[in-house]
């Protein structure tokens, strides 16, 4: 049964190009300005942990990719593999390298703290370079050394996800994926399990102190971009699925009603708090909404079995009663076990009252 109203015949609608678009784009860059702003005067990312605060710091990467996996699904079911590269590679590149350029030879001797011959001479002068190629690298020599952040872009560390989403389709178009989507969904789900498989197990990344590329051990370095578990994980998966929302399309209601349930999701989680809100109480700050969340159901789950083993108890005790007393003896050995139910069960009582009581 084909929908009134889909995603894909709006697209139609527009002849290919969804309202929108633009004005989405532009607001995710202002945010990305925005959530980096407290990062660089003060140089701290306790703020993106923040109560509501931390929803933002996590979406707005989130949504960028989704909407590059969209958009570059339709250029990936029209264009030759050729094609579809050397307009990606025109699309980010050249941008791209005249950042690095500008920021490496008139930035960097506007700013640094060395002399202009040490700067020039200096190794790091010239690694800034490989950013254009996906190798980030984060500081120039003596640029910012005294500012709270001293990273010149520490927007940079995307970029290989960039280039590896590029990869992601490049897989897809040599071997048809984009004509079967239920694949690219099974794909985005495979990645997600790997990574809670890794936490689960105890191999989850743990977030660095120190700057982000600045400093740190090799593990830091690592994990930090890592597919399956760094800060970037979300990333291809967000790509995957945004391919896969172009794929159904035409099956995806044009809907204000599912607009108004996706918002309410995500009022939702940031309810929760963040992502992290799983963990036992000792690995959080009291004042998150999801420590908060953590000890309620902790407590509610003590409750629950304090008063199955009271149930339990009562059981056990009242049957031992009746047997005793079918068994003849129902003198001294009913009444001996009489007491013991009572005593047991007011201890059972005692203990649900307990928890019951914790929980106010």
């Amino acid at each position: 049964m084909m929908l009134a109203h889909t995603i894909g015949s709006m697209l139609d609608r527009q002849k290919g190009f969804g309202p929108g678009f633009d004005f989405l784009r532009i607001a995710l860059a202002i945010s990305v300005v925005a959530a980096h702003a407290p990062y660089v005067a003060g140089g701290s990312g306790d703020g993106e942990q923040a109560w509501i605060a931390w929803f933002p710091h996590y979406a707005i990467l989130v949504m960028f990719f989704a909407l590059s996996g969209f958009l570059i699904a339709a250029s990936g079911l029209r264009l030759s593999l050729r094609e579809f590269l050397t307009n990606r590679g025109m699309r980010i590149i050249p941008a791209l390298a005249v950042e690095i350029v500008l920021s490496a030879l008139i930035l960097g001797p506007i700013f640094t703290a060395l002399p202009l011959s040490d700067y020039f001479t200096n190794f790091g002068t010239y690694k800034y370079f490989t950013n254009i190629i996906g190798l980030v690298n984060y500081v120039l020599p003596g640029v910012f050394s005294g500012n709270p952040a001293p990273e010149v872009n520490s927007s940079l560390w995307t970029v290989p996800f960039e280039y590896g989403c590029y990869a992601l389709m490049t897989v897809f178009i040599l071997f048809g994926l984009l004509r079967k989507p239920p694949l690219i969904v099974l794909g985005a789900l495979v990645l997600v399990g790997i990574g809670l498989a890794l936490v689960l197990t105890g191999h989850g990344a743990q977030t660095s102190q120190l700057p982000a590329g600045v400093a740190g051990t090799l593990h830091d370095r690592i994990f930090s971009t890592a597919p399956f578990l760094g800060r970037g994980a979300k990333l291809p998966v967000a790509f995957m699925l945004g391919i896969a929302i172009y794929l159904y399309r035409d099956r995806i209601p044009y809907n204000g009603w599912l607009l108004a349930a996706c918002c309410a999701l995500c009022a939702g989680a940031v309810l929760l708090g963040p992502a992290d809100w799983i963990e036992p109480a000792g690995a959080q700050s009291a004042d998150r909404p999801g420590a908060g969340l953590y000890h309620r159901l902790s407590r509610r789950f003590e409750a629950a079995a304090a008063a199955a083993d009271f149930a339990r108890r009562l059981f056990l005790r009242h049957l031992s009663l009746r047997l005793s007393g079918a068994a003849g003896g129902a003198g001294m050995a009913a009444a001996r076990a009489r007491d013991r139910s009572v005593r047991d069960c007011a201890a059972a009582d005692h203990a649900v009252r307990r928890v019951l009581l914790a929980l106010d």
